[in-house]
């Protein structure tokens, strides 16, 4: 067992509410806090958006780093991209309401959230994918359960860590941003897709060519 490995499976055994030993367990969580968080006011979920957006830029090296990510690309450019997707992925501001009237009456427009989404993330660009992912998945008032590339989930676990601990800090239940460990190419594919819920993939030929 990896030092990595020990540190993440003390935290699971202690309670962590972050990452989960199980999909289950971390589908569980998101969607209980999937139901509290979509009766917030959306005052709520803009402050949620905007403490993930300054965790993210705060921490902007977290996935650059090739001692704790897998040592593809180059750090100056992957800090390019994570200041990108947190200053520049659209939020709450992008969901607007919509009213047509006519002969025949008022139609109103609202989008509303699907619930928890599922969200696959590369192994190329892990920490701006699930910066991105975050905001956008959040902002529409859903829950997110992170599947990571295997190799990079070091970096994947220590980016979701702080954004969820900024989106509770402003307000978010815990649960709403939750990932599983270990993580591999079968438990994903045997997971989340036989489960139904909205899926949000970003990897390879291998998960694209899945049934």
């Amino acid at each position: 067992m990896s030092i990595q490995t020990a540190i993440i499976s003390s935290k699971i055994n202690g309670g962590d509410q972050v990452i989960y030993p199980s999909v289950d367990a971390a589908v569980s969580a998101a969607v209980q806090a999937q139901i509290v968080f979509q009766d917030h006011s959306l005052k709520v979920r803009r402050a949620v958006i905007e403490a993930i957006r300054t965790a993210a830029i705060s921490t902007r090296s977290a996935g650059a780093d090739g001692g704790r990510g897998n040592k593809m690309g180059r750090v100056e450019d992957k800090v390019q991209k994570n200041l990108l997707c947190a200053a520049r992925t659209p939020g709450v501001e992008d969901l607007q309401s919509r009213a047509y009237s006519g002969d025949k009456g008022l139609t109103l427009v609202e989008y509303s959230p699907f619930g928890v989404v599922a969200a696959i993330t590369p192994s190329n660009n892990p920490a701006a994918t699930v910066i991105s992912n975050a905001i956008a998945i959040l902002a529409a008032g859903n829950a997110v359960v992170f599947a990571p590339h295997p190799s990079a989930i070091n970096v994947c676990h220590d980016v979701i860590r702080t954004l969820a601990s900024a989106a509770v800090s402003a307000g978010a239940p815990m649960g709403l941003i939750t990932t599983t460990f270990p993580a591999t190419h079968e438990s994903t594919r045997n997971s989340w897709f036989t489960r139904g819920p909205p899926q949000h993939g970003n990897r390879g030929p291998a998960v694209v060519k899945w049934p």
